[in-house]
């Protein structure tokens, strides 16, 4: 081997000494160095993105206002009530009054204000307005299935049809109309078919209606054929059957295509009883 050879031999050997030497020396990671910035490890699996917050939902239309229970004449006048003990101040009225608070009790109501005379029958006038509602509930009741038709009670359940802050008394009152065929009270009923949120006051009033049997309710039952409640709809066509109304004739052809299956079977009652034919229950065929 010559010099040079050697020599460059050497040098190359030192020169892996030393490459060797600085890697020993250098310090390895242990568990608890600090990382890189940016390494991630083979060994440990990346944590799951977090979902995407989902958009907030629209947010919903305002509630409808709710509808009032009162009928508008009662913003016209005032209509006061009485505690019970300001009405009932003797002790067969007080115990009248405990049977009319309590609608089990309805039939000895009626047979203690029947047996009254005209005693009991101006008591349950009074009940009409009572603060309790099942008492004026009840007392209506009363005044119709005796078929009281004194111009005091007539009068009395006029303003309960229409001033009666509870709904179900206007109702009430509005039916004792169906066995009372009292003249005085159309312009009452036909202002409740017409005016009262409430929609079995205004199908009592339809049917009452048809009960007095009045032309001047013609035209109101005829617009009643178009309200929204099935049953006011279907009292209406009831009362033209009985007013044998051939005016309604028209609109009682038009409603053999009304969405209620018992109104459209009504109207073709009525057709046939109001014209004495029957031409079937397709409309075309009355046309």
């Amino acid at each position: 081997m010559t010099i040079a050879r050697r020599i460059s031999t050497a040098v190359l050997a030192a020169a892996c000494t030393a490459a060797l030497a600085g890697q020993c020396g250098k310090k390895q990671s242990g568990p608890g160095d600090a990382l890189p910035d940016g390494y991630k490890s083979p060994y440990v699996p990346a944590k799951p993105e977090a979902p995407a917050v989902p958009d907030l939902p629209v947010a919903a239309p305002a509630p409808e206002a709710p509808r009032s229970r009162v009928h508008p004449a009662s913003a016209e006048r005032p209509y006061l009530m009485k505690a019970a003990e300001e009405i009932a101040t003797t002790p067969e009225a007080r115990e009248i009054f405990g049977f009319l608070a309590d609608p089990k009790q309805g039939g000895f109501a009626l047979k203690r204000i029947e047996s009254g005379g005209a005693k009991g029958r101006e008591l349950a006038r009074k009940a009409l307005v009572c603060s309790h509602r099942e008492t004026r509930m009840q007392a209506a009741l009363v005044l119709g299935n005796l078929k009281d038709g004194a111009k005091d009670t007539v009068r009395a359940l006029m303003d309960a049809v229409l001033l009666d802050p509870d709904p179900d008394v206007r109702a009430v009152a509005a039916k004792a109309f169906i066995s009372i065929h009292a003249q005085e009270a159309i312009p009452a009923l036909i202002r409740s078919l017409k005016e009262d949120p409430f929609e079995a006051a205004r199908a009592n009033a339809a049917w009452a209606l048809g009960n007095i049997g009045t032309a001047a309710a013609l035209t109101p039952l005829r617009d009643a054929l178009t309200d929204d409640d099935t049953w006011v709809r279907l009292r209406a066509v009831s009362a033209l059957k009985k007013m044998k109304a051939r005016a309604a004739v028209p609109d009682l052809i038009v409603k053999l295509s009304d969405p209620n299956a018992m109104v459209r079977e009504r109207a073709h009652e009525a057709l046939k009883d109001i014209t004495g034919k029957n031409a079937g229950p397709d409309p075309a065929s009355w046309r």
